[in-house]
């Protein structure tokens, strides 16, 4: 996305057709990034919707400090967490609800990390889910997980370490990254020439 008044910044944005531009997250030209996980809460009210504050702070800031500024003086409907990283090599997690907002920064880990639960001490108990829910006890195996792994890796971290621990399905001892249906997905296979010699092709829904 581009616009004449952002002042030559554009924003890459990893959304859906019919939702807001930086649905998922995305990344601006000055090298800010974004992106979200959902946590259901109990704490919600009249404010920005996480979707709609994201593809704000990429349009509106260059700077995880910028970015973090922003998000507290602003309202929030309650719910999700953010993650944030700029070209500096800054990042910071900030857990939203709508009458408080918790941000952390990565100390001596050098790393953030979320999943589906709220983790600062200002919002424990704000989850929709107890920590006894199936999905909140899966939510904080993931983040064990991932710091074990993250803890064994030297930063900066190597793109395709990343890809590899992000692809891990898990096993006795570790959670799933990676969590996907073991099942065949609808598809549609079709020639747009004739069907004697033309390329057929696989198209998922």
């Amino acid at each position: 996305h581009a616009d004449p008044e952002w002042g030559g910044r554009r924003i890459l944005c990893v959304g859906s057709l019919g939702t807001p531009g930086a649905f998922s997250g995305g990344i601006n030209t000055s090298g800010l990034a974004v992106a979200d996980t959902e946590v259901g809460t109990r704490d919600h009210g009249e404010g920005w919707l996480r979707s709609f504050l994201m593809t704000r702070i990429l349009r509106e800031c260059a700077t995880v400090a910028e970015a973090v500024s922003l998000v507290f003086r602003t309202p929030h409907a309650g719910g999700g967490t953010l993650l944030l990283g700029d070209a500096t090599g800054a990042v910071a997690a900030i857990e939203l609800a709508h009458r408080g907002v918790a941000a952390e920064e990565p100390g001596d880990t050098g790393y953030v990390a979320r999943s589906n639960h709220y983790a600062s001490d200002r919002l424990c108990g704000h989850d929709l889910a107890p920590p006894e829910d199936i999905g909140a006890r899966a939510s904080r195996a993931r983040i064990a997980t991932l710091d074990h792994a993250l803890r064994a890796l030297s930063a900066p971290y190597a793109v395709d370490a990343i890809q590899v621990l992000m692809g891990r399905h898990g096993d006795s001892a570790t959670a799933a990254l990676c969590w996907h249906e073991d099942c065949a997905s609808p598809a549609l296979y079709a020639s747009f020439d004739a069907p004697c010699h033309g390329r057929w092709q696989h198209i998922e829904p």
